[in-house]
């Protein structure tokens, strides 16, 4: 498959920034670009299908899992959420949902490789320390009450200040 290269907060002149420009740019930095084929797009986060290997890498990197109750009440029943753990602004989280044409019941075989994902960057991540915790509760509260999304160009922002301003290569094609 062939990327393009993301957008950075300096590109905004010319064009939005999106939150697949955010989150690809995000995902290159963090190694995990090459784990994931995005499908789909939302206003804050992106949606695709996982190489089997992802859960394992953001497990052996220590990644933070969201306690099973929270991620599911959050995200729907089953679903598995993990944080990054650096405590760098912003924070990416990638949510694993079963899906839905997976087979279930008795006998069924396990859902394990048939999960997709969910990816979004926020301003901060909870459980890293109370400041950041409070921090995203703040923004899950502003954005539930003003019933707006997550501010792209804001992100991108802050992507320049936790990367700087350039753009890792574009994984080769698949």
């Amino acid at each position: 498959m062939t990327r393009t290269r993301p957008v950075t907060a300096r590109d905004n002149a010319t064009r939005p920034v999106t939150a697949r420009d955010n989150v690809t740019r995000a995902l290159a930095h963090l190694g995990l670009d090459d784990l994931i084929a995005i499908t789909r797009e939302e206003a804050d986060r992106v949606f695709g299908w996982p190489d089997p290997r992802l859960r394992e890498r953001l497990e052996a990197r220590g990644w933070l899992r969201d306690p099973n109750l929270i991620a599911g009440r959050m995200h729907g029943s089953g679903s598995r959420s993990y944080r990054d753990p650096s405590g760098e602004h912003p924070a990416m989280q990638i949510v694993f949902h079963p899906d839905p044409r997976a087979a279930t019941g008795p006998g069924a075989a396990s859902c394990t490789n048939l999960d997709f994902v969910e990816i979004d960057l926020d301003f901060s991540a909870p459980g890293v320390d109370v400041a950041d915790t409070v921090r995203h509760l703040g923004e899950v509260a502003h954005n539930a009450w003003a019933h707006c999304k997550t501010d792209q160009n804001e992100i991108a922002r802050m992507l320049d200040r936790r990367f700087g301003k350039d753009v890792p290569d574009a994984p080769r094609s698949a």
